[in-house]
């Protein structure tokens, strides 16, 4: 599984430039997949696994999904097929906010930790400097053709309001006729699988996270 952590170097972009920070960060989250599966640029300065070749595995949790899934399409569509399993934990795919697209944005819009009225803010880094949530690289779920993506998996929360987009994502997902599983998590909220994994009900999303991960 390809995890985005601990960096050697990071794309160099002008002061002040948030949008084109976020492409470039695509980009080299892009190339790091890449690379770590033995294709590596020098400039980039990754490592290569010891890879058999078969399963190459992308997983984000919440905006981390968000780069996950644009990652997947990116190298889809850059011609890259090595990518097997995206594997998505709550995560956030539609950054217009538009409450009236997701029952699930009014339903757990407050009281359950994270909460609708902050995504505006904290996304206004780049989406109030002229990054566009029609573009598919900032919203992966506005994409045209989901034909071709990986086999994915994602994890959603009850009482989190990204989970109707997620849910919708495997539905797009399967109507193309990509292997895509929904497992969501009663009673569960946003963030559950590092706050609240200890408990039974939850601590299960690891399992099936690598029965996923092994099939």
């Amino acid at each position: 599984m390809i995890q985005f952590q601990g960096f050697r170097s990071a794309p160099v972009v002008p002061e002040g430039h948030p949008v084109l920070l976020r492409r470039e960060f695509l980009r080299y989250c892009g190339s790091g997949v890449r690379g770590r599966a033995g294709r590596a640029q020098p400039h980039h300065a990754v490592l290569t696994l010891q890879w058999d070749g078969k399963n190459l595995a992308v997983a984000g949790d919440s905006s981390g999904g968000t780069f996950t899934a644009a990652i997947c399409a990116m190298a889809k569509d850059e011609g890259f097929d090595k990518i097997s399993h995206q594997l998505l934990f709550y995560p956030s795919l539609d950054l217009d906010f538009d409450e009236s697209r997701y029952a699930s944005l009014r339903e757990n819009a407050t009281g359950y930790g994270l909460e609708t009225w902050m995504f505006k803010p904290h996304n206004s880094f780049y989406l109030g400097n002229g990054a566009d949530p029609a573009d598919p690289r900032v919203s992966p779920i506005k994409r045209e053709d989901f034909s071709g993506l990986p086999k994915t998996l994602v994890i959603t929360a009850e009482h989190d309001p990204l989970r109707d987009e997620g849910e919708l994502y495997v539905e797009h997902l399967s109507k193309v006729g990509v292997d895509a599983q929904l497992e969501r998590f009663d009673g569960a909220n946003h963030g559950f699988v590092v706050n609240f994994a200890w408990i039974d009900d939850f601590a299960r999303v690891f399992e099936t996270a690598d029965k996923f991960l092994s099939e």
